[in-house]
């Protein structure tokens, strides 16, 4: 039995035709990563001649949501659809973030997610640090470990300065307001110390993503499309590449299959101009409106056209859906 699709596309004409398809998909998608790398670097020139640290978690957000659109795309041109639901759930909890951010408190919710960060860092340095108390946790725990017994002795040996780098980042007085924030959640009045909060936490965002959704007027996200991602990205899907009759397996998808590909394709379009109408509304005005302009003449007519086609030809016959 062979492992791929494309090896069951039977003739050559057949899996040129597929091919075709896929490199549709794969030159719209390019599309949607050039325009929001040109609407990027609009914000960048906004963010310049203001020079504020929070611009960095903005924009930074903005990147990585469209870093993981085009290495999206990169499965997509193979057929890969299955890799593709951990990008789409990484590109959605950006967008959420960035949603967060432009609401409201802009600065203090950004430099939040900047200090959450270097809080990680930090853990990181001293749980692999064996000087430190951390450290020495882990090393213990390791000792059992069939894998790694023995690896914090060959972790580098300026651990202790690369970590009173960190803490003097953090000391910075442009965190004040957001160690305030941090440790009434860390450590409310009256209750049990809590586990660290998540960035969207600090300045009312929500305990958990659902919350974060919920406040930012988007549960729909959440409740149709992140938990579905979620449970992909935590290997909660696995049983789907069976077909199974009489409680015998009948059938394996075979690997790089496009089933559910126009789905994907869809909400990857979506996840794209609901984060990149937010940003450029944050940050020009003008310039959104030519951007939402563009996009209702050019760019969703094209996305419906590309769309239907993929949903009605990307042939899903091969193996069972």
């Amino acid at each position: 039995m062979k492992p791929y699709f494309e090896d069951y596309c039977g003739d050559k004409e057949s899996l040129a035709k597929y091919r075709e398809l896929l490199a549709l998909g794969s030159e719209f998608l390019e599309e949607l990563v050039r325009l929001g790398h040109d609407a990027i670097h609009v914000c960048i020139k906004k963010a310049q001649a203001d020079n504020r640290r929070f611009h960095f978690t903005l924009l930074g957000l903005a990147r990585h949501l469209l870093a993981y659109l085009d290495s999206a795309n990169v499965l997509l041109s193979k057929g890969c659809v299955e890799a593709c639901l951990p990008l789409l759930r990484s590109m959605l909890e950006s967008h959420l973030g960035i949603a967060h951010i432009v609401q409201e408190k802009h600065e203090e919710r950004a430099l939040a997610y900047d200090f959450v960060r270097l809080k990680r860092r930090l853990k990181e340095l001293r749980t692999t640090d064996k000087t430190h108390a951390d450290g020495k946790q882990l090393e213990a725990e390791l000792a059992s470990d069939t894998l790694m017994a023995g690896l914090l002795d060959k972790m580098p040996k300026d651990l202790p300065e690369r970590a009173a780098l960190v803490e003097a980042t953090l000391a910075d007085p442009i965190f004040v307001p957001i160690l305030a924030e941090w440790d009434r959640l860390k450590r409310p009045a009256g209750k049990p110390k809590q586990k660290d909060p998540e960035w969207f936490t600090l300045f009312g965002g929500g305990n958990n993503i659902r919350e974060l959704a919920k406040k930012l007027g988007a549960v729909s996200l959440y409740a149709f499309i992140y938990k579905e991602l979620s449970n992909s990205t935590h290997a909660g899907t696995a049983l789907d590449g069976f077909v199974e009759v009489g409680g015998d397996i009948a059938d394996i998808r075979q690997l790089r299959h496009p089933g559910g590909y126009y789905k994907l394709f869809r909400g990857v379009f979506m996840i794209f101009l609901l984060s990149f109408e937010k940003l450029l509304g944050f940050y020009d005005k003008q310039q959104h409106d030519i951007f939402t302009k563009f996009v209702a003449i050019s760019v969703v007519p094209r996305f419906h056209l590309v769309f239907n086609h993929l949903k009605e030809t990307i042939p899903t016959w091969y193996t069972a859906e």
